[in-house]
């Protein structure tokens, strides 16, 4: 009896922790809302969250560790399925150890969240325009110059120097490897982005913003975008938990790691279509 009174604490703590991690992820999306569509209308010179996130010390530093945080919220409820799906439970002494660390995360969020909001001064002027209607200067010389024009350059070849890199350490299943080319990948992906590809889907030349892609003018794309790549990294970091945790694991997972690892590179290649698919847009109709 007192065991089975222990698992049922222990299986309502899990459900309960579940819940409120997966609640991180709509929160991301209703702060991102908040200070793209909404603040702006209340900070002088603001436009969207470029500007509002710049009136304090507080808007950037919430918003990168709100997306960092939400890797190990995904990462704990995927140890938790993990667990939960074994009859054993052969990972809660584990999972457990991290809670403390995870409390901690979620009140420094909270904390940063409140000192961001508490701390914006709706006269102080945001630089916004400044920043985001700079030319959009793409990384690299121009090259093939009469066929492509400004069309191809050395930003593609980074782009898929990159892509190609991905698949093949994703071919190759070693997961650190995975992890570290998913990571760097992501980060250059984004700034290629920035310098380059987010023209064509702006076809604003000189507009390089990143967060105007979460409005309604251009389909939200910015969600879906981002999306996609956050994907890609979650699935290389649920491929290196499963191959420290299957060896405590009783029950068999098939082929649990290529479907995680074809998840991941379906999602990079539906990124490289959408970009691309804007880029041919750009070239046919401008």
């Amino acid at each position: 009896e007192g065991q089975l009174l222990l698992e049922r604490k222990t299986y309502l703590v899990s459900v309960i922790l579940h819940f409120v991690l997966s609640f991180q992820f709509i929160l991301l999306i209703l702060f991102i809302e908040i200070i793209n569509s909404h603040l702006p209308d209340l900070i002088n010179g603001a436009m969207c969250a470029e500007g509002t996130l710049g009136v304090n010390a507080f808007g950037f530093p919430v918003l990168y560790l709100k997306i960092v945080s939400l890797v190990f919220y995904a990462g704990f409820i995927f140890i938790n399925f993990l667990d939960q799906s074994d009859p054993h439970y052969p990972l809660t002494p584990g999972k457990y150890k991290v809670m403390p660390f995870l409390f901690l995360l979620i009140t420094f969020d909270l904390l940063l969240t409140v000192q961001y909001f508490n701390r914006i001064e709706p006269d102080v002027i945001a630089t916004c325009c400044s920043i985001s209607f700079t030319p959009a200067t793409s990384i690299g010389k121009e090259i093939w110059e009469p066929f492509w024009g400004t069309y191809v350059n050395l930003s593609h070849y980074y782009f898929f120097t990159l892509f190609l890199l991905v698949l093949l350490f994703y071919f190759y299943k070693h997961v650190k490897l995975i992890l570290f080319i998913t990571l760097l990948n992501v980060l250059t992906t984004v700034i290629l982005l920035k310098e380059h590809f987010i023209r064509y889907i702006y076809a604003r030349p000189t507009h390089n913003c990143l967060f105007d892609l979460f409005w309604r003018d251009y389909s939200f794309v910015g969600y879906l975008l981002y999306g996609l790549l956050f994907y890609l990294v979650l699935m290389a970091v649920f491929m290196n938990i499963y191959i420290y945790a299957k060896k405590k694991l009783r029950k068999e997972y098939k082929n649990l790691n290529n479907k995680l690892r074809y998840s991941g590179i379906i999602s990079l290649i539906l990124y490289t279509i959408i970009i691309h698919l804007y880029w041919l847009n750009w070239i046919v109709n401008y």
